[in-house]
This record gives C-alpha cells, sequence and structure tokens, in this order.
C-alpha cells in the first residue's frame, strides 16, 4: 500500500486547491511523514499560518464528474453532517481497505501554510480525525486572541504525535507546535511553547476512533 494518495484524488484536491481555494502545491501527512505533493518535507519546518482561510470541503469521488462541496468557516459557513449527503446504502459502495465498504464522500480540512524559509504558500490538507482536530484548534485559538485584540496570525514548527486505535494500533498524527505570532505589520513575536502548549495531541493519548475510518 503506497505511503502517498492516490494521483487521481491527490490531482484533484490541487485542482480544487488551485480554482476554488486559491493554493498551488498541497501539504499532507502521511503514515508519520509531511510531504509537500511528493516531495518530504522535514519535522521542524516552520510555516505561518493563515487560519482565517481555513476551508471545509466534501468530496465524492466515486462520482464521474467528482462532486465537491466548499464551505468557507470565517464566511459562517460549515460543512454539514454526513448524513445529509445521502448515499447511504452500504451496499452500494466501492470496496475499500480490507475490502470492507468506502463510504464514497470524504471530509477534507484546506488551510494556507506559508513557508517561513521560501514563502510559498501551499494548501495543509487533511482528512483524518486528527488532522481535523489539530487545524480546527488552531483556528479556534486565534480566533478567540483576535476577539481579544491581540496578535493572531500564528507561526508553527511541524510536528507529529500518535494515538492508539483499537483496530489499527499505534496510529501517527500532525502536530502543529506553536513558536509565535505575528502582528499586523508581520513582525513575528516569539512565546513561550512550555506555556503554550501544542496541538494536535499528546503522544500515547486516546483518540476516537473516527481516524480509523481513513485506513493509513
Amino acid at each position: 500500500m503506497s505511503n502517498l494518495p492516490t494521483r487521481n484524488e491527490d490531482d484533484y484536491i490541487i485542482e480544487v486547491a488551485k480554482s476554488d481555494v486559491g493554493f498551488g502545491r498541497i501539504l499532507t501527512f502521511v503514515k508519520g511523514d509531511y510531504f509537500i505533493d511528493k516531495e518530504e518535507v522535514p519535522l521542524g519546518s516552520e510555516f505561518k499560518v493563515h487560519t482565517r482561510e481555513w476551508v471545509q470541503v466534501w468530496i465524492n469521488f466515486d462520482i464521474r464528474p467528482i462532486v465537491q462541496k466548499i464551505y468557507r468557516v470565517a464566511r459562517g459557513q460549515k460543512a454539514p453532517d454526513r448524513e445529509t449527503l445521502g448515499d447511504l446504502d452500504k451496499s452500494k459502495w466501492q470496496p475499500g481497505f480490507n475490502n470492507q465498504p468506502k463510504d464514497p464522500w470524504v471530509l477534507q480540512y484546506l488551510v494556507p501554510f506559508e513557508s517561513l524559509e521560501t514563502g510559498e504558500i501551499v494548501a495543509f490538507r487533511t482528512p483524518s480525525f486528527g488532522g481535523r482536530r489539530a487545524v480546527a484548534e488552531l483556528a479556534s485559538l486565534c480566533a478567540y486572541k483576535s476577539k481579544r485584540g491581540e496578535r493572531s496570525l500564528p507561526t508553527i514548527k511541524l510536528d507529529k504525535s500518535s494515538f492508539q486505535s483499537k483496530n489499527y494500533g499505534k496510529i501517527q498524527q500532525p502536530q502543529f507546535t506553536i513558536i509565535g505570532f505575528e502582528d499586523d505589520r508581520g513582525v513575528r513575536h516569539e512565546i513561550d511553547v512550555d506555556k503554550m502548549g501544542n496541538l494536535g495531541g499528546s503522544d500515547g493519548a486516546a483518540q476516537p476512533d473516527a481516524d480509523d475510518e481513513v485506513p493509513f
């Protein structure tokens, strides 16, 4: 089984990102490693995260042409519950991992990550529970800081953590370690990481098995 998503799905995500979200390349987390497209990105790489551009996307890869429903959170939009999308008859689903029926609808989160080294803006894309939670926690923290009139544009370094799944054993998940915030002038302000903590979970912490729906 490949460490990277299938080419057709990756190509489509890139197409959506370019046309609807405004980014070029895709940053992903697969089996404990980060990739921009198929190029591995080292742990510790630093990015500015534009959390206000967070996008939720329901995608159905089984329909041709492929169907995608985009929701921009900062505009008051939120991806609806899975049950509202239809296609609930599992007997009609295509086989997936371990030949089990695979839900044709996949929920993806997309958010712009700007490299502090190169200035390139890529879209971090994640379908997993752990990845979506890390994005949501970071966006929520920044929104609260913004409401209080504080600096709210975070800079992070890429990290990872893990949790124990009852079905798949130890599962790796992305973790974003906050290293500072920028003000409106783009001036970076360092913070005490020990006081802030990390987003994305802690090693060994038990998590819901929603992540098991996306095999690694």
